[in-house]
């Protein structure tokens, strides 16, 4: 099925083959690539509801596999053998879709392992139920219940940072974890640190299995949300409009949802047009300060990577110049309205083709290195974070 959505295309193919052993064969899954960027998006669905990978998650798929269906991995290390890998921990700003992920993967792990024990909580509610088992001294029954689980999701992990016991605790339900058999599923916003946990062992435990940093979804996967919530509010939103939306939002499920919402509460008194989605967008641009400009942007990156600005903008092929000059043409493209032409003019007159293809690489590069998806987010969250 084709769809027009301005002067792009979004190819939606389904793939439905349970014979293969990939993540995209077992879901009722979806895959939307749009011709100019040449990014793909793939659709989990987990009952009612779905998560959309863009290329800058693309690692997520990977996870979603060993957590449901093989945690024996080669990844876990460098190493050309076959590793356990029991723990998961998902990281990244507020927003990116952590919790949604973690509900879908603990209800798609029911429909699958329908006959084993699964626990899912918050790091407020492992934190809670400690000290009730503490007050009640059934502080044994606590630990058997996680020790008969095969899957443990604990979701806002960070949320323990002030309470020592609970740290201590989870210490412990790592440290005994039967790595034949059970599973364990993290969710925090940053990356494990010890000034947020203050526990060096605990961290180590935390990080020693695959440790999967999630950004904000990119232009195609703002596209293909944007696309998806439309259709669950039944509303008539003319496809021209969304290459708009998804260039104009910073990215944050929550926002887009939003927009969608107050569009379809909109649409039910007036008809949506250029001027409505404009009102709507300044609202939101207000509420969420989402409007980045590529300045903004350029001076972020090169902080980061310790550069000044006019290197970026110069003609340098220094390969820490080239990466850094990269990774803010591949920001801009997904944060900010630009063309692939004013981008080029923005640093130092480059043509579009040049864009194109720092574009491009990038986003092979996002998918192939754990640094490089690091950095992006760092890049993310300081961005999301400057003052208004």
């Amino acid at each position: 099925m084709k769809l027009r959505f301005g002067g792009e295309h979004l190819t939606i193919k389904t793939l439905m083959s349970p014979k293969k052993n990939t993540i995209s064969d077992r879901f009722s899954e979806k895959t939307a690539s749009t011709k100019s960027a040449g990014e793909s998006v793939t659709r989990l669905d987990f009952g009612n509801s779905a998560f959309f990978i863009g290329a800058e998650n693309t690692l997520i798929e990977t996870a979603i596999h060993w957590i449901l269906y093989d945690m024996t991995v080669n990844s876990c290390t460098d190493s050309d053998f076959t590793v356990a890998c029991p723990i998961v921990l998902l990281y990244g700003p507020a927003g990116v879709g952590k919790s949604h992920l973690l509900s879908g993967i603990f209800q798609k792990w029911h429909e699958i392992h329908s006959r084993k024990k699964s626990i899912f909580l918050t790091g407020e509610g492992f934190a809670r139920s400690l000290v009730t088992a503490i007050t009640s001294k059934t502080t044994e029954d606590f630990r058997r219940k996680f020790q008969k689980a095969d899957l443990m999701i604990f979701d806002d992990l960070h949320l323990i940072q002030d309470k020592e016991a609970a740290r201590i605790e989870l210490l412990t339900i790592l440290d005994g974890l039967d790595t034949a058999r059970q599973r364990m599923v993290l969710g925090m916003d940053t990356f494990p640190s010890p000034k947020m946990l203050k526990d060096e062992r605990l961290i180590a435990r935390l990080t020693s299995g695959f440790v999967v940093p999630m950004v904000f979804p990119g232009y195609s996967a703002r596209t293909a949300i944007l696309s998806y919530f439309a259709e669950q509010s039944e509303m008539t939103l003319p496809p021209k409009f969304i290459p708009l939306l998804a260039k104009s939002l910073s990215g944050s499920v929550p926002q887009l949802q939003g927009v969608i919402s107050k569009l379809a509460f909109e649409s039910e008194r007036q008809q949506i047009t250029l001027p409505l989605i404009q009102t709507v967008l300044r609202e939101f641009a207000d509420h969420y300060h989402s409007t980045v400009t590529v300045d903004e942007i350029a001076k972020q990156v090169a902080r980061q990577m310790g550069l000044k600005l006019s290197e970026m903008k110069s003609k340098s092929r220094k390969s820490t110049t080239v990466l850094a000059r990269g990774i803010a043409m591949y920001l801009s493209r997904q944060r900010t309205k630009l063309s692939l032409k004013e981008i080029g003019q923005y640093f130092g007159g480059r043509d579009h083709t040049t864009v194109s293809h720092s574009i491009q690489n990038i986003s092979e590069q996002i998918t192939q290195s754990p640094q490089y998806r690091d950095l992006l987010l760092k890049i993310q969250e300081s961005l999301s974070n400057r003052p208004l």
